[in-house]
């Protein structure tokens, strides 16, 4: 099904490009260095210091589940995978050479405000909304730049697990074409591994708040508790009841999502034995790949 999927897609000119997503990072990680938020270098977009709280990670990392917790609480608004920033990055690249070449002032002022000005609109009222566009992990400079006082929800879960999880997934976009293929999902997820370990050494301290899914899934009421304080609210039973949601999920996690919490998923990937060597292989070559030798022995016994 996913070699079908990756014809298609390479007829319609969606072909993941290993080089050209790795220089890509390497650009973000120029661009933003751990000093580019020190001292008198400030972020100088538009601000407001309740909004926005971004949630970002691999797809299939809990993004949902995250959200579908926060936005159970009633100051939140979840809004979703909102396009916003994707938006401003291309439209910066294009015509300022973001990120290469800083953005104007003006330029990120109007941006910052027009951002929350929709976020505003779609809350209505609300304390805080969400933006849980998964992508938005390679623009966390950008984000930082635009709203000095959002907060950042990083979600993390088992490598071999999000991988799997990702080339099991039929997606509607395009642009994971990567998803198709072990091989390709693995480099994917090693660079976005690489990017993120930038992130947290030159992103501001306090900025962004790191959760694991499997610590979720094992203890739900301390993890909802981390997320909630996180955002400056104050606790409200009813993230944990967060499977009774009202609001639309239109993700590829909308099923799972009406569900009270389970631990099911944690470890899937061993069901499979040697048939996932070639993600293994390929998450080992930034460190992250399982002991398969030690993964056969627990099978045999």
């Amino acid at each position: 099904g996913n070699d079908r999927k990756r014809e298609e897609l390479a007829k319609r000119g969606h072909v993941y490009d290993r080089a050209a997503l790795a220089a890509d990072v390497d650009g973000l990680c120029r661009a933003y260095p751990a000093t580019r938020f020190e001292g008198d270098a400030r972020p100088v977009g538009a601000s407001d210091p309740d909004l926005p709280v971004f949630i970002v990670g691999m797809p299939r990392s809990g993004t949902t589940l995250t959200e579908q917790i926060l936005a159970s609480h009633p100051g939140v608004f979840g809004g979703g995978e909102l396009p916003g920033v994707e938006r401003a990055a291309a439209s910066f690249e294009r015509k300022h050479g973001y990120p290469g070449s800083p953005v104007p002032a003006d330029v990120l002022a109007a941006t910052a405000a027009a951002y929350l000005e929709n976020a505003r609109w779609l809350g209505g009222g609300a304390r805080r909304v969400t933006d849980k566009m998964p992508h938005n992990f390679r623009h966390l400079g950008l984000i930082a730049e635009l709203f000095p006082n959002a907060r950042i929800i990083h979600c993390r879960r088992d490598p071999m697990d999000t991988c799997l999880s990702c080339f099991e997934q039929n997606f509607r976009a395009g642009g994971l074409s990567w998803s198709c293929d072990l091989e390709d999902t693995a480099h994917f997820y090693c660079q976005y591994h690489r990017l993120m370990e930038h992130w947290r050494v030159a992103l501001p301290p306090g900025r962004m708040l790191e959760i694991d899914y499997e610590d979720t899934v094992a203890d739900l009421e301390s993890q909802a508790r981390r997320i909630v304080d996180f955002t400056g609210l104050a606790w409200d039973d009813a993230c944990l009841r967060f499977d009774r949601a009202r609001r639309a999920v239109t993700t590829a996690s909308h099923s799972q999502v009406r569900k009270p919490v389970y631990g099911s998923s944690v470890g899937r990937w061993r069901r499979y034995g040697d048939k996932v060597l070639p993600l293994a292989r390929g998450l080992a070559a930034c460190d992250r790949g399982p002991d398969m030798a030690a993964t056969r022995a627990r099978g045999a016994d």
